[in-house]
Parts: structure tokens; sequence; C-alpha cells
């Protein structure tokens, strides 16, 4: 019988993201279950926080990186959000310059 695989370095981020001050041996003892050691957790955090993921602007901000990494997961992937944003992006303008139109029409 095959074993189901479980992605350690997913769950450690996963717990990251909801405590983000948490250190290896919490994040050691939560996760028990999955025997991640405490240098595999450091390992983790060390690249997170070379690739600016921790120790961010956002660094216990973890209801606006869940959201994102929801919305990433949403779009199917980070390519897809991008242009899914772009384009809101684009919709906001044209709102903010109609709303400026009309507001000019009122003045006027």
């Amino acid at each position: 019988m095959a074993k189901n695989k479980v992605n350690k370095t997913q769950l450690v981020k996963d717990y990251l993201q909801e405590h983000p001050k948490a250190g290896p041996s919490e994040i050691a003892e939560a996760l028990s279950k999955y025997k991640i050691s405490k240098a595999y957790i450091s390992t983790i955090k060390s690249k997170l926080r070379n690739s600016g993921a921790v120790g961010s602007d956002l660094e216990g901000r973890s209801d606006l990186v869940l959201a994102a990494a929801r919305f990433i997961r949403l779009c199917g992937g980070e390519d897809e959000a991008r242009k899914a944003l772009t384009a809101a992006g684009k919709v906001a303008e044209m709102l903010i310059d109609n709303a400026d139109e009309v507001q000019s029409s009122a003045i006027g």
C-alpha cells in the first residue's frame, strides 16, 4: 500500500502564514505528527527570508498573505493571478476616470 505523500515544506509555509513569529521549535512541535526536524524548518525559514517572503513589509500580516495565496490558487497560478490583477487595475482606472467625468459634469 502506497503512503500518502505530504509536502513538508508547504506544511511549514502554511504554518508560518498563520504564525509568522513562530520559531523552529514551536513549528516542529505543532507539526510533530509529520516528523519535521527543527533544522529542516530553519532551512525553510532562511530560504523564505532570503526570498523576501518572511521578514518583509507583510510580516505579521498573515491575513493579507493568506488572501493572496488563496487568490493565486483560485486563479490557477501566479501568472493567471497577475493577469487578473492587471485586468482589475484597468477596470479600477476606468471607474475612477468615469467618476471624475461624472463629478466634472455635475460641477460644470
